[in-house]
């Protein structure tokens, strides 16, 4: 290559652009300066380590995978006896695996598989001392990024499992109730008739508009937690969502902390007047009511309140004095709609 003419003593680097191969030996590399010497193509080296089990895990390099008069350092590969996972101690070709505790990440449920959380495998640890010392164990979590009551590692330790806790039994006794309703996939809140307050009720009389707003933005706030904690196990979980209101009247706060309790969210007021507004923590049980408060007036509800019922026929009056000792026809009865009435109508004559 020609370049003019200089008053250094060497040429400069030669520019023109080659084909070469790769350090490694695995590719050649097209339109490579041809000063450049040491050319990597960028891939994992994969050539067989002395110990001809591992192969080299570095990117494309120049010498030895592994520098003359040292040995494998990869992990080994073989299977635990106490556990499903890899031995992970340095590689020692030709020796038994040692005995050392298994850090390997793993998801621990209870009995009933409605609790979880994330720790370490630890298998190993009770054969190697009756009594760990938990606060290694404690301190390894914490350096992973885990956190795990002490209860729950010694329940972990001696039974390989979690202990099942007061909200087990709960869910458990809410999905019999389920089942025997006939309803799946249904969660307990909203199977179970709501409890209005007077003052709600004739909230939804005079401002139903802003009960309706209410109503969607709970089931908004409720439906985003759920998202968020879903396919998610207790550990990583989110514990509360929270929203805050614009500034509103005192009336109209209290329309919002007596719907909070019937959707189980919390409920706070803050700041002084006139910019006091009303705080929200939606939590694990919040959950929307079978009936919403603004479907009192809007439906007619089988086994419960609603809308009066439409009256075809007005009913005759019995002016007779026979007894019909007739037995009853109880197939027709199974025909009719039971409706009741809602509680402006239940105290009419």
């Amino acid at each position: 290559v020609t370049h003019a003419c200089h008053y250094d003593e060497y040429c400069p680097p030669c520019a023109y652009l080659v084909n070469k191969v790769c350090m490694g030996g695995h590719a050649v590399r097209f339109n490579i300066p041809c000063h450049v010497m040491d050319v990597s193509c960028g891939e994992t080296c994969k050539k067989p380590l002395p110990c001809s089990v591992h192969s080299c895990e570095r990117w494309c390099h120049a010498g030895d995978c592994v520098p003359e008069g040292n040995i494998c350092e990869m992990p080994c590969s073989t299977k635990r006896m106490t556990c499903p996972h890899n031995c992970n101690s340095k590689c020692h070709i030709g020796k038994s695996c040692p005995q050392t505790v298994c850090f390997e990440k793993v998801k621990v449920y209870c009995e009933c598989k409605r609790r979880s959380i994330k720790l370490m495998c630890f298998q190993g640890a009770t054969e190697l001392e009756d009594n760990p010392d938990l606060s290694r164990y404690i301190s390894k979590l914490r350096a992973s990024g885990l956190s795990v009551a002490q209860q729950d590692l010694i329940d972990y330790l001696k039974n390989s499992k979690l202990q099942c806790v007061e909200q087990c039994r709960v869910e458990e006794r809410n999905q019999n109730l389920a089942e025997g309703l006939g309803l799946t996939n249904v969660p307990i809140d909203a199977i179970l008739a709501p409890s209005y307050s007077e003052y709600l009720k004739q909230e939804v009389k005079s401002n139903k508009d802003f009960v309706i707003e209410l109503e969607e933005k709970f089931a908004e706030l409720v439906a985003k937690f759920k998202r968020r904690n879903e396919g998610t196990d207790m550990l990583n979980r989110v514990n509360f969502v929270h929203f805050d209101f614009k500034p509103m009247k005192k009336e109209k706060r209290r329309t919002v902390h007596e719907l909070g309790e019937v959707y189980k969210i919390g409920t706070m007021s803050v700041d002084d007047e006139p910019q006091r507004n009303v705080q929200l923590k939606i939590q694990y049980n919040s959950a929307v009511p079978s009936i919403k408060l603004s479907q009192f007036f809007s439906k007619r509800i089988l086994g419960g309140v609603g809308g009066k019922p439409k009256v075809t026929q007005k009913p005759e009056l019995v002016t007779k004095t026979e007894v019909n000792l007739t037995p009853l026809d109880h197939t027709i009865l199974l025909n009719e709609d039971i409706v009741f009435d809602s509680w402006e109508d239940i105290n009419e004559n």
